[in-house]
């Protein structure tokens, strides 16, 4: 069992979500940017190196390698050298609790055995993204929500199965 703290470079206690990449970099999201462990150091990355908010909510890392990162602001991608925002459709809210005011926040980020990306934005129901077009068009998008059978716009959380089925709480 390993245990990193501040002294090893950790920006808090606050970590959101993991991922490790090919090269067995690990990546985490926490409320004061992305960082990078390579093992034996980390790396920050910040809005000042591209990163749409610090506060990162949700990673995954594709199939093809592609970083995929969820911030209160937002979704955007990482290649290793560069961010790439995609503008999704934010909530409408009002009148709703606290927890649920960063309507731009995304919750939780899958990547299906179809290489599409599932993508649960606070308020804003479910984007299905098709990973292998991967432009920003409109046809790249389905967007999911009450009005069109979701049974929740506040979804925290996607998951797959063996069998193909999405699973969201």
């Amino acid at each position: 069992l390993l245990n990193l703290h501040k002294n090893e470079g950790l920006m808090g206690n606050n970590i959101r979500g993991m991922a490790e990449d090919r090269l067995g970099n690990i990546w985490f999201a926490t409320n004061d940017g992305l960082l990078r462990y390579d093992g034996s150091e980390f790396t920050v990355l910040k809005r000042k190196d591209g990163l749409i908010c610090d506060e990162v909510s949700s990673i995954i890392i594709d199939k093809s390698g592609l970083i995929w990162v969820g911030t209160e602001d937002g979704l955007c991608t990482y290649d290793g050298k560069s961010f790439t925002s995609f503008v999704l459709q934010s909530a409408e809210i009002s009148g709703v609790d606290y927890i649920h005011q960063a309507p731009r926040m995304i919750n939780s980020i899958f990547q299906d055995a179809q290489e599409n990306i599932w993508v649960a934005q606070n308020g804003g129901g479910v984007y299905r993204i098709n990973n292998k077009i991967r432009s920003k068009s409109d046809e790249t998008y389905t967007h999911y929500s009450e009005k069109n059978g979701l049974c929740n716009n506040f979804i925290t959380g996607i998951s797959g199965d063996k069998a193909g089925n999405i699973w969201m709480s």
